[in-house]
């Protein structure tokens, strides 16, 4: 998908792009083609065994998609698309706002559009039924990450396109392209100290992705959300993946530059909860205690050390 991004940007417009992206998030043939493709390949002698083999098992997966999941599954999108259409409006609204550059005129007028596209979106949304929800969260919280500056995943702000490779160069034949991924450099240097604490942290909101960052917040401590998220600049920004409506914004969105900012906020603030703090600043934690195990303790400590 991001391939065929690229190669269309070349030559064509932003919004052309993404609107043909859009349009086909599900395509309308499914399995159809690629059963036709594979089993002409097979009668053909194209595909022969040992190769032969990998492709008979994802012909017969593939057949067991029967008429109505695929019905199911255009349905959904129809149901969808027009709601990502306003989510795209507002995502582009946002931008207009934050951007100082424009005249005030034309940021107020966005503001207040945005705010009634808002109101509109999550009243669409409370329409959906629990599993087109979450897709529904889930392409927005995706495109969120892909527009943002710098980009979420190392994929999208690669500088070049992955080497090329053809099919017959793995097995089973497929199409795989080669990476070399460099770890994300840390927002600022950390002592062992500071890293723990930030880890430890970071882990206990994550433990629901899906959940809002004010609802994650409140988990650990009710009230805190109120107290911390304002001095998080970061996650009103959507220039840096973040959005001026905080109730939309969730745990999986979060960069490490709004971790790093929430993790400061919260040490700062004198209401932490005792026992989390401890989870939080214990540099050696007592796993013997927390397994349960029998022997020998020392041994246990020479294992973690």
């Amino acid at each position: 998908m991001h391939q065929k991004a690229m190669s269309a940007l070349e030559k064509r417009s932003v919004e052309d792009v993404e609107a043909e992206l859009k349009s086909g998030i599900i395509t309308n043939h499914f399995a159809d083609d690629e059963i036709t493709d594979i089993e002409h390949s097979l009668r053909s002698g194209v595909l022969k065994d040992p190769l032969a083999k990998p492709w008979r098992n994802r012909l017969a997966e593939l057949k067991e998609i029967n008429q109505h999941s695929r019905y199911s599954r255009s349905r959904d999108h129809g149901h969808l698309l027009p709601i990502w259409t306003l989510a795209d409006k507002h995502r582009q609204l946002e931008l207009i706002v934050v951007d100082e550059t424009r005249p005030a005129q034309e940021r107020l007028s966005a503001k207040e559009e945005m705010e009634k596209l808002g109101v509109e979106l999550k009243k669409q949304a409370r329409k959906l039924n629990k599993l087109r929800r979450h897709i529904f969260y889930k392409i927005i919280d995706e495109r969120r990450a892909y527009y943002s500056d710098p980009p979420a995943l190392s994929w999208d702000a690669r500088p070049f396109e992955p080497l090329r490779t053809d099919l017959h160069e793995f097995f089973p034949q497929q199409n795989l392209s080669l990476l070399d991924i460099t770890p994300k450099p840390a927002p600022r240097n950390y002592t062992y100290e500071d890293l723990t604490y930030w880890q430890r942290f970071s882990d206990r909101m994550y433990e629901r992705t899906t959940a809002t960052v004010g609802k994650a917040l409140d988990s650990m401590r009710m009230g805190s959300a109120e107290i911390i998220l304002p001095q998080v600049v970061s996650i009103y920004d959507p220039r840096r993946g973040g959005s001026l409506d905080i109730e939309e914004m969730r745990v999986r969105s979060l960069t490490p530059e709004m971790m790093d900012e929430i993790v400061n906020a919260w040490r700062n603030w004198d209401f932490r909860p005792e026992v989390l703090e401890k989870y939080f600043t214990d540099l050696r934690l007592d796993w013997y205690e927390m397994v349960g195990g029998e022997g020998n303790k020392n041994d246990m400590n020479v294992l973690f050390s």
